[in-house]
């Protein structure tokens, strides 16, 4: 999973996610029981009991019971009543209808204030939700990954596997004053994984298959991945299909290769970047599929423009070939721009700016040729 990926998630999308997440309690709205009517449900959260005001603004938020419609007005005012007198799961829902502008205008500072208030009580929703605010910047809210790494670290330790993942996934990448550890990145994907967690899964396959955190063992990271296939997860779909395009603990198949990349490059909101590049190798050097550089220059655009180094890279290395053959001068300032960055020598922010913006001049000026 790439980091920009992440970052382009929208936050309604991920507020959704935590609806429905495993793990969480309480998310999903039940039939009251056949001896409570509605009628007292009303007449118990007019006279003030927050449970009851709560029950009713889900009632109204979901319009699950046959003889309530959904409407927004009244969940609000509802779920406001019982969030004033600190009912937890009351004020993590309405930090989602300020957050996500149900029935109201979006207010992120409304919706952070709420959310904060439920996480303080220890209300997983709220803690997942105030941690993604956080870790994604929307809004207006500040990013702020060292905030972020609290919540889902409380949330973690409650035993929520999506929460279980992301603290892995800090480990991993050593985000927000979190020291890189491949072994606590270990433990914590594979505490999300055993609950069912398919990016836990997918990134503890990935460990196995890299050898970090964990003794290099290809059939265990095909285990894990498949696991995590299972759900359609874009990155461990994407890690399988390179491990059957060089056939790491797998018959070597760039067919079987293709399919996987294909599905994960295609993903609706969850499209993998490195998917999208692998899928552009493919193309560009015939494995699995006719060569086509057409074809692959499409699947390097779409990956480079989620910032993937290697994409950005190739691009770079077809047009400077390309551009030799009527700018020769160009040709050298690329060539030796792209030397440079293939012996790892230090670059500054302006030439390496200054190279991105060169590859898409040139790629303006190769689409006219």
């Amino acid at each position: 999973m790439s980091k920009c990926s992440k970052m382009n998630t929208m936050f309604f999308s991920v507020f959704v996610a935590l609806v429905l997440m495993p793990g969480c309690a309480d998310v999903r709205t039940k039939k009251p029981p056949d001896n409570l009517s509605v009628t007292q449900y009303k007449e118990a959260a007019e006279s003030g009991d927050a449970e009851a005001q709560y029950s009713l603004a889900r009632l109204y938020y979901e319009g699950v019971f046959p003889s309530i419609k959904v409407d927004l007005g009244e969940a609000e005012k509802w779920f406001r009543r019982a969030a004033m007198q600190g009912h937890a799961k009351s004020q993590a829902y309405l930090g989602a209808i300020y957050g996500n502008g149900q029935g109201r205008k979006k207010d992120i500072v409304e919706s952070e204030k709420w959310y904060r208030k439920s996480a303080e009580q220890g209300n997983i929703r709220g803690q997942l939700s105030l941690a993604y605010m956080y870790y994604l910047g929307r809004g207006g809210v500040k990013k702020n990954y060292i905030e972020a790494e609290k919540w889902f670290r409380k949330a973690a330790l409650a035993g929520v596997p999506r929460a279980q993942f992301e603290l892995g996934y800090y480990y991993e990448k050593g985000l927000g004053g979190v020291s890189r550890n491949y072994i606590e990145a270990e433990k914590w994907y594979r505490k999300a994984a055993m609950q069912g967690d398919d990016n836990g899964a997918g990134h503890l396959g990935n460990l196995y298959y890299t050898g970090r955190g964990v003794q290099q063992d290809y059939r265990e990271a095909v285990k894990w991945l498949r696991i995590a296939t299972k759900h359609q997860s874009a990155y461990a779909l994407n890690a399988l299909g390179v491990m059957y395009r060089y056939g790491h603990g797998v018959k070597q198949d760039f067919s079987r290769a293709f399919q996987l990349f294909n599905v994960a490059a295609n993903q609706y909101m969850r499209s993998s970047a490195e998917a999208q590049n692998n899928l552009g190798n493919l193309f560009y050097y015939g494995e699995g599929v006719e060569q086509d550089s057409v074809v692959a220059i499409k699947w390097y655009r779409k990956a480079a423009e989620k910032e993937v180094i290697g994409a950005q890279l190739k691009l770079g290395d077809i047009y400077i070939a390309r551009v030799k053959l009527f700018d020769k001068i160009t040709w050298k300032r690329l060539n030796g721009i792209k030397k440079q960055l293939y012996k790892g020598l230090p670059l500054g922010k302006t030439t390496w700016g200054l190279y991105i913006i060169m590859v898409k001049v040139l790629s303006e000026i190769d689409m006219k040729q």
